[in-house]
C-alpha cells in the first residue's frame, strides 16, 4: 500500500514540476501589457513611403501593409515583407533632437525578425523575437533598440531580412526622460537577405 501511494506521489510531483516549468516558460515570452507613452512620438508603418507597399497580400514584389487592429501596442497596421528580396523602404519621422528608439512588433509561433537602419548607417539594427511557446499565444512586444540618437533629418530604412516580420511601429522617447536598457536581442549586422 505504501508503494502505491509513493508511486502516485512521485507521479503527482513530476506532473506539478512539468506544469510549473511550462508556466515559467510562458512568463518568459509573455510581456506585461504595453502602455502607450503620452510623451513618446510614434511612427506607424502606415507612414512609410508607399512606393513599395501594397494593401493586397498577393502583390508580387511589394511589402504588405496589413490592417491589424490590436496586433501591436500602437496603431492599426503591421508590415510584412514579400518572400523575395526587394529594395529597402524608408520613412521620415521628421524629428529634431536626441531620442531613444523602440520597435513595436508581434510575437507569433515562429521567430520573427527586423532589420532597419538610420540614414547614414551602413549596417542594420537587427532584432529577433523568439517564437511563442504556444502556437495560439501571439502577443505584442516592444524592443528597446538604441539610445541617444540624434534624429535631426534622419530617416528610417527598413530591410527585408528574409524572416517573418510583424512590424507595427517605431517609438521615439526623448533621451533621458525614461531609463533605457537596450535589448540583448538586438545587434548591428549586415543585410541578411540582400537584393
Amino acid at each position: 500500500m505504501d508503494k502505491i501511494f509513493s508511486t502516485k506521489a512521485n507521479h503527482l510531483s513530476k506532473t506539478l514540476l512539468i506544469f510549473t516549468f511550462l508556466l515559467s516558460m510562458v512568463g518568459v515570452f509573455a510581456q506585461e501589457t504595453i502602455s502607450i507613452d503620452a510623451k513618446a512620438t510614434y511612427f506607424g508603418v502606415e507612414k512609410l513611403d508607399r512606393t513599395l507597399i501594397s494593401t493586397d497580400e498577393n502583390t508580387a514584389g511589394k511589402w504588405w501593409l496589413r490592417s491589424a487592429i490590436n496586433m501591436t501596442a500602437y496603431g492599426e497596421f503591421v508590415l510584412h515583407p514579400p518572400a523575395v528580396a526587394i529594395a529597402d523602404i524608408e520613412g521620415d519621422p521628421a524629428l529634431k533632437g536626441t531620442y531613444d528608439i523602440y520597435v513595436g512588433m508581434r510575437a507569433v509561433d515562429k521567430p520573427t525578425g527586423i532589420q532597419f537602419k538610420l540614414s547614414g548607417m551602413t549596417d542594420y539594427y537587427t532584432g529577433i523575437v523568439p517564437a511563442s511557446t504556444n502556437k495560439d499565444l501571439h502577443f505584442p512586444v516592444e524592443i528597446p533598440v538604441v539610445s541617444n540618437v540624434k534624429m535631426d533629418a534622419v530617416k528610417i530604412i527598413i530591410h527585408n531580412c528574409g524572416m517573418f516580420t510583424y512590424l507595427g511601429y517605431f517609438k521615439f522617447v526623448k533621451s533621458g526622460d525614461t531609463p533605457f536598457t537596450p535589448s540583448s536581442s538586438v545587434s548591428i549586422k549586415p543585410a541578411f537577405f540582400d537584393k
